[in-house]
């Protein structure tokens, strides 16, 4: 049994479909700086959550942040109730179990470098968002907050396989930035998101226009860096980069977001005499 006071409860759960939905904390602690006189929260970050399970024991868990409140006390999930889970007593269970006022425990830190400012940097081009199902978290949370001009430059690509699970849709079509709902009609079709986007986009799809974040299940991740190799796309990810034979010096277009480094390619990568990831002719 776990000795920890809770120090946060659930205020709210906005269900979006059986199985998804927001979820609304009040904090005891604000969120504190990442950096002494930095801000609470930057989009894409996330802070560790845990609950009681039936045996008493501590589940936490990291889930990114879809937005947070000014002073800090309030934050909001997008989560999914897991099927299949990998442990006896899965977070996403535990939530979807509780009523609002249930205490829950919280670690009053926003971190994480998955932001716009540490992956792009001072880009001023076009930034292609992937997210799969609930990989919005951190993308939702970038459009809201950021000004209108770069609003003008973002194109957020979010593919479910259930139209139901496209969380905030009408929020992000009224934001104003390039708000795309992809369907997949199965779990591979993301090796197609370049040829999907290609007759929409202004420029073709190569870093040399475009850096793009992905975020969302392992086997998405795979399949969107699959198809950036052959069009350039080297990944920043610095444990994939030494697993595939990159130079860390390449320059980085694509940005993952908790890639597991153990799915890595059967073929060979490798950057070719032009400064190009060469796909092995696969």
């Amino acid at each position: 049994m776990s000795d920890a006071a809770p120090d946060a409860r659930l205020l709210a759960r906005v269900d979006v479909a059986p199985g998804l939905a927001f979820f609304r904390l009040g904090l005891s602690t604000p969120l504190e700086p990442r950096e002494p006189g930095g801000p609470r929260f930057v989009p894409g970050q996330y802070i560790t959550v845990g609950a009681i399970a039936p045996d008493e024991s501590l589940v936490r868990r990291p889930l990114t942040l879809t937005d947070a409140s000014a002073d800090g006390l309030e934050v909001e999930l997008l989560l999914n109730r897991v099927e299949g889970p990998a442990t006896a007593h899965p977070l996403s269970h535990l939530l979807f179990t509780l009523a609002p006022g249930a205490p829950l425990f919280a670690r009053p830190v926003a971190t994480g470098r998955f932001t716009l400012p540490d992956t792009v940097g001072a880009w001023a081009g076009r930034v292609l968002l992937v997210a799969s199902e609930t990989g919005l978290a951190p993308f939702l949370a970038m459009a809201r907050r950021a000004p209108q001009a770069d609003l003008q430059r973002l194109t957020l690509l979010h593919a479910v396989d259930d139209a139901a699970h496209l969380a905030a849709r009408a929020e992000l079509e009224a934001l104003g930035l390039d708000y795309r709902p992809w369907l997949l009609p199965e779990a591979g079709a993301l090796d197609d998101v370049a040829e999907a986007l290609a007759p929409t986009l202004a420029a073709p799809l190569s870093p040399e226009h475009t850096q793009v974040l992905a975020c969302g299940l392992g086997a998405h991740l795979e399949a969107v860096t699959r198809a950036l190799f052959p069009r350039g796309y080297v990944p920043a990810h610095r444990r994939l980069r030494k697993a595939l034979g990159i130079p860390l010096e390449a320059p980085a277009a694509l940005h993952l977001e908790q890639y597991d480094a153990a799915r890595l390619f059967a073929h060979g990568l490798a950057i070719g005499p032009d400064g190009r990831v060469d796909s092995g002719g696969a």
